[in-house]
């Protein structure tokens, strides 16, 4: 890495490092997730970490939510911060497509003592959407496979009723949006999604360049 390259990297942790001393401390629960997860499972960057997590439940708290969809559980990080937020009866569920996680995802709500507003689907998001009242949901939060982006905007935004939040996550995907030479699959369907969404005046939209990226879609009253 050139010089100057770490240089940039060393000060944008300090940064991070700044930001999460003078954030609400992540639970205990979390800093362990995110130990085992390094230790023991694929991409643990999948985990969505601590400044991240801490304004996902600040977004369930502010918006009020009461009935919260999440499409891509992972190890549960953020299925935790989303459920720190809900209220008194609230309720979160919770979609991915791994059933060799299921156990992890399982083990991880019921240790927290979440599993009762938790509700833990298995399957692929675009099959389980339909039948799901998307209506019904305050707040959603996006962070599934990338490729399937631009389906999942078409399924969910037409169907979330006024008012609700949809918060996409890794829409600048380490930059690689912002770079012409980059034609993998999964940052064409990511610019795809991000175009969807500046183009849309059904909703008002900010793209957040918060760790690698977090978009947030409010669906606008129809008048």
């Amino acid at each position: 890495m050139p010089i100057a390259s770490v240089s940039e990297h060393l000060r944008e942790l300090a940064i991070t490092e700044y930001a999460e001393r003078h954030t609400d401390r992540e639970p205990e629960i979390l800093t362990r997730l995110t130990r085992e997860a390094d230790e023991r499972l694929m991409y643990p960057r999948m985990n969505c970490g601590h400044l991240q997590g801490r304004l996902l439940r600040m977004l369930v708290r502010i918006t009020g939510a009461r009935e919260v969809l999440e499409l891509g559980t992972y190890a549960a990080y953020s299925t935790h911060c989303l459920a720190e937020g809900l209220p008194e009866g609230g309720h979160l569920t919770t979609i991915d497509v791994n059933d060799e996680m299921e156990p992890v995802i399982h083990d991880s709500l019921s240790e927290a003592g979440i599993h009762e507003k938790v509700t833990s689907l298995i399957g692929n998001a675009t099959e389980l959407l339909p039948t799901l009242d998307l209506s019904s949901y305050d707040l959603i939060y996006l962070d599934a496979d990338k490729k399937g982006y631009p389906d999942y905007y078409h399924l969910i935004v037409p169907a979330m009723k006024p008012g609700t939040l949809l918060i996409a996550d890794n829409t600048l995907w380490g930059g690689k949006v912002a770079q012409s030479d980059c034609h993998d699959p999964q940052t064409m369907a990511l610019r795809s999604f991000n175009d969807l969404v500046a183009e849309d005046p059904s909703v008002e939209k900010v793209l957040i360049p918060l760790r690698d990226g977090l978009t947030l879609i409010y669906k606008k009253d129809k008048t």
